[in-house]
């Protein structure tokens, strides 16, 4: 569970998007069996002006400190130990790993490294990460030379403790390197509209309006998600001016806002061609093959010719609800190489994400897009 804050206003337009019929949206065939078990497990409890949150897959919130938390109550919360504390069974688990790691001795399975042991290898180019040249692989040695770029998890840290108090999680690191890939491949001061497809409680989205000041964000998720990500950065953002997705009903499509919120039914709001950069992290993943071809048309409807498209999903996955062991899933799986790539699009990144591949079994593929409107698609 994680409190969130809000203003008195937020929290009031927060209040009527609970209520709205846009938060019940009942579109047939939105969710895949994975998302018919998660989203029954996200809660978003409004007391006053505090929201309280639950659920598991996408909320990935660095927990809160309360003011004057002692170094003791800092280092079991958001250390080993209080993982341990919420997670008894995790015990063993996290020992292991942790020994593993200095000995690399092959028991039963691979060793793999620390997030951030991760980051440091694959922006230092070392050999571990699989440093090979090709016009499709991404130059890390180059990337972590260029401005507002993080080439070491120090300089990460220290830069997300500055503006939110905390040492980054897992998923915190993850969302600076996907960061620091996008850093790499535009200009920021060209990067005025982002759409993230599918954000979760808004991590990413959080990182862009931080680093990029003139930068507002986009974000399409479920009734449920948003319910996490609208307090989750109006906390982080207090002053960001809101776009609701039950205001976008009651006053049609509103370019007054730094962050807009929309639901799956709401896409068709999305003016064409207004998009700098598209964005979906983890989620493609784990919709149905009509949803994954629907955002596709989204994305090369609204992001301008020459804008980028950037992608990072596992090679394979069965959207499968909570008994997957036990239950046949007629489904086909979604694959990264069968989404549906627009032929006529350049191509900048493709390949397998060293970052991931350093701490997981299953692999992730990271695809950046030019995207490109000169030529229709004969597919």
């Amino acid at each position: 569970m994680t409190s969130l804050k809000l203003t008195e206003d937020s929290s009031k337009r927060y209040a009527a998007f609970l209520k709205s019929q846009e938060f019940n949206e009942g579109l047939p065939d939105s969710k895949s069996s994975y998302w018919q078990h998660h989203a029954s497990l996200v809660s978003a409890d409004l007391k006053k002006a505090t929201v309280l949150v639950r659920g598991r897959s996408g909320i990935y919130i660095t927990p809160s400190l309360r003011p004057g938390a002692s170094i003791k109550f800092v280092f079991t919360r958001n250390g080993l130990l209080g993982r341990l504390q919420r997670v008894p069974r995790a015990i063993l688990v996290a020992i292991g790993r942790r020994l593993l790691r200095w000995f690399p001795i092959h028991i039963g399975g691979p060793v793999f490294l620390s997030y951030p042991q991760a980051f440091d290898a694959v922006m230092q180019n070392k050999e571990i990460a699989g440093a090979i040249r090709s016009p499709y692989r991404i130059d890390h040695s180059a990337l972590a030379l260029v401005d507002g770029v993080f080439s070491d998890t120090h300089s990460l840290s220290e830069h997300y403790r500055g503006w939110v108090g905390l040492s980054p999680s897992w998923n915190i690191i993850i969302q600076y390197y996907l960061y620091n890939i996008l850093r790499g491949n535009a200009e920021p001061e060209k990067l005025s509209t982002i759409l993230e497809i599918g954000g979760g409680n808004g991590n990413f989205a959080s990182l862009c309006l931080h680093d990029l000041p003139y930068t507002r964000v986009i974000l399409v998720d479920l009734p449920e998600m948003l319910s996490v990500s609208i307090p989750f950065l109006a906390n982080l953002f207090p002053t960001a001016r809101l776009g609701l997705p039950n205001e976008f009903r009651e006053n049609g499509w509103n370019d007054d806002f730094d962050i807009a919120f929309l639901t799956p039914g709401q896409i068709s709001l999305i003016p064409d061609d207004t998009v700098d950069v598209s964005v979906n992290i983890s989620s493609f993943q784990e919709m149905t093959h009509p949803q994954i071809a629907a955002y596709f048309r989204l994305i090369q409807r609204v992001t301008h010719n020459s804008g980028l498209f950037l992608c990072m999903n596992r090679v394979e996955k069965i959207p499968a609800g909570p008994d997957s062991q036990n239950t046949v899933y007629d489904d086909p799986p979604n694959r990264f190489a069968d989404y549906p790539w627009v032929s006529t699009n350049e191509l900048l990144v493709y390949e397998v994400c060293r970052l991931i591949r350093l701490v997981q079994l299953d692999d992730v593929m990271i695809r950046l897009e030019r995207v490109c409107k000169s030529v229709i698609d004969p597919d």
